[in-house]
């Protein structure tokens, strides 16, 4: 997991255009999250009938934006939703290339910035409050099933809890896996990699012994939710096993990496097949950050001047972030078409 700590993701620029007709809308709303005290930004992804000013969603100084029509008319019928999570110290936004292809696909993407570990506001303190990010995801599933904007739009049968990295371990904890705190505090105290926050929460001040073990520990799972997806998801040593061979939804597990060299803070081979009927992918060209968006030409030039050490624009072999994107889509996309047929 990384903290993104590079500047020029603290915003999602929008950049408008000619109104165009076009597949995929985007909203952004303000969900309520009593938990918080406060609204939570959360972007929407969906099928578009018409209208709308076209939006290049994402788009910044580093990464290329996707194009969606801000406001369109959502297309006929019910759709399956997808609530998407964010990895620490992204946003919402950047994850515009895997909402796209879903959207494209006919689901419904639901992406909410997370206060605390989004980018701007990432704060080790903030990030050690496990049990926050599942509260988000399932205020943002309330908003979506309740607000008389989705009503009728909504296929309530079919939801689907995703995320990356730190958004991985949130679908998981939605989904009723729970982690155990003494086990991640015994992990961190060891644990070297690079990729690890261990170091960087506790630069940040945070005795990972001294966390609220009832409130880490606490069971965060949404019976509403149909099915799991988390993708390179975090805290992966820390899961109670019978948590896991508990859930009784369908479950894909997607890693980044050749199996036995996938980092150990993310390695979910063992996640997987605790989980009953899991299924378990690898893409063994992609490494961590290839989740994120497309970088522009001279996106490693931008983050070297501004002395940005994490390989945010590199990935594990000769293909493209592109066409990693359009298989990490297709894995995803046939998984969730599988659940609707169920």
């Amino acid at each position: 997991m990384t903290r993104f700590s590079f500047v020029l993701l603290m915003a999602a620029t929008m950049m408008t255009g000619a109104a165009l007709a076009g597949e995929v809308g985007v909203k952004t709303v303000a969900v309520d999250a009593t938990h918080r005290g406060r609204s939570i930004e959360t972007f929407i992804w969906y099928p578009a009938k018409a209208g709308g000013m076209m939006e290049s969603v994402g788009d910044n100084p580093l990464f290329v934006g996707v194009p969606a029509l801000r406001d369109a008319v959502v297309a006929e019928g019910r759709h399956p939703v997808v609530v998407l999570s964010h990895g620490s110290g992204g946003n919402a936004a950047n994850l515009a290339w895997f909402a796209d292809g879903l959207a494209k696909a006919g689901f419904i993407v639901a992406a909410p910035n997370h206060p605390g570990t989004t980018s701007g506001d990432s704060r080790p303190i903030e990030t050690v409050k496990f049990w926050e990010r599942p509260a988000d995801l399932s205020a943002v599933a309330d908003y979506l099933l309740t607000s008389h904007d989705w009503i009728g739009k909504i296929d309530e049968k079919h939801l689907t809890i995703s995320g990356f990295s730190l958004g991985g371990f949130a679908a998981l904890s939605t989904a009723g896996a729970r982690v155990d705190a003494s086990t991640y505090a015994a992990y961190c105290d060891t644990n070297t990699e690079a990729m690890s926050e261990c170091a960087w929460l506790a630069k940040g001040g945070v005795d990972l012994h001294k966390l609220d073990e009832a409130r880490v520990n606490q069971s965060n799972r949404d019976g509403r939710f149909t099915a799991v997806m988390p993708i390179d998801p975090g805290l992966a040593q820390a899961y109670t096993a019978d948590s896991l061979a508990k859930l009784s939804m369908p479950a894909l597990v997607i890693n980044f990496g050749a199996p036995g060299k996938i980092p150990l803070v993310v390695d979910s081979a063992k996640v997987a097949n605790t989980i009953p009927g899991a299924q378990y992918r690898t893409i063994a060209d992609a490494i961590h950050f290839s989740f994120l968006g497309v970088c522009r030409p001279n996106g490693k030039q931008i983050l070297e001047d501004e002395g940005e050490t994490d390989p945010l624009c590199d990935d594990g072999g000769g293909r493209s972030r592109t066409a990693i994107h359009d298989e990490i889509i297709g894995m995803a996309v046939a998984f969730l078409k599988d659940q609707l047929t169920n």
